[in-house]
This record gives C-alpha cells, structure tokens and sequence, in this order.
C-alpha cells in the first residue's frame, strides 16, 4: 500500500493521526526554537540566556503534553504512560495528564478550526504537507528517510481511533469538541 493510499488527499486526519501530526508539528516548532539559540554573535541582555533556556522548557513541556494525547489516542493505558513517564503509578498519570482524555475526545472529530488558524492552515492536510517538506529539507546523512515522498503524512491511516473512551467518561459532541480544542489543555494546544 502507498503512502498516498494510506492518506488520501481528500481526507483529514482524525483520532490518533490528528495527535501525531499535532506532535509533528509542535516537535518542528521546538527544532526551529532551538536552532535559533545556536548562535552565538548576538547581544545578550542579562537574563536572556535563562528565558530562552526557560521557554524552550516550556515547549518541550508542552510537546510531552501532546505526546500523552497521542498515546492516549493510540490506545495506551495509564499504567503504560505511568511506565514510561519514569514509572509513575497509573493514579499519579491519570491526574497529571486529565486534561488528555478532552483532548483525544476533541480529536475524534479531527484538528479544530482554532488550531488550524494558529498555523495558518485551513485544513490539515496543509501542515502534513509542511511537515513532509520541512522534514525533507533537515535530512542529514544517516537520518532515516524510508519513504521521501511522504516521511510524516504518509503514515497517516486515517483510522478513527476511540480506544479509550470509556475511561474517560465517553464522547462529547462533535460541535463542542471543535470549539474547545483549541482552548483546552491549559492551552497547550492553542499553537
């Protein structure tokens, strides 16, 4: 099966694949946050290696954030994502991520319209195609590159997943999980 048959350019990702392109995406805008603070000629005000240091704390924060959405959505149980957050119980996952559930619901529908504006897509389609071109530009020798047409929007299925609803209280409508995603998650979502 080709890429382009497992994503057709008629659809939107949902479930799962709308967590990992958000997760793409929001990983490119660290890669490009963080380069920027290569540089080493440019005047510095005191103070402002520990805010740029700070603020990309906080998007890795955030990007860990969406990382529980997208294995909520693939289907992991709080005891796996206890595991792996440094085996944490499924309790101490449960309350520091509640927010996830909300959003995995929002996801069922595909990316909101508020997300989408935020960069400055119409449909997401849009940022998979970005993300194939932005990943194509990066490649360095070494790096894996098993599908150079389409090495993110290609593995988009385009299932819609909903493994996880009934422990987190079921589904919302579909209207309401559009308005809210973008303003959800302590606004971890809102880029």
């Amino acid at each position: 099966m080709s890429s382009r048959d497992r994503f057709g350019l008629d659809e939107e990702p949902v479930g799962a694949d709308a967590a990992r392109l958000l997760y793409a995406d929001d990983a490119r805008r660290l890669s490009d946050f963080a380069r920027r603070l290569v540089a080493t000629g440019r005047d510095h005000a005191p103070g402002d290696y520990i805010h740029e240091a700070l603020l990309l704390l906080r998007h890795a924060e955030h990007l860990a954030e969406l990382a529980i959405v997208v294995e909520r959505a693939r289907g992991a149980t709080w005891n796996e994502i206890g595991a792996a957050a440094g085996g944490i119980t499924k309790q101490s996952a449960q309350r520091r991520w509640a927010d996830a559930a909300e959003t995995v619901d929002a996801l069922t529908d595909g990316i909101g319209a508020d997300a989408l504006r935020s960069r400055k897509a119409a449909t997401s389609r849009k940022p998979a195609e970005d993300l194939d071109a932005w990943y194509l530009r990066h490649l360095e020798p070494g790096d894996v590159a098993d599908d150079t047409d389409q090495p993110v929007s290609g593995y988009l299925d385009n299932r819609p997943t909903r493994p996880c609803a009934a422990s987190h209280g079921g589904h919302r409508p579909a209207d309401e999980s559009a308005r809210s995603f973008g303003h959800g998650h302590r606004g971890a979502l809102r880029r």
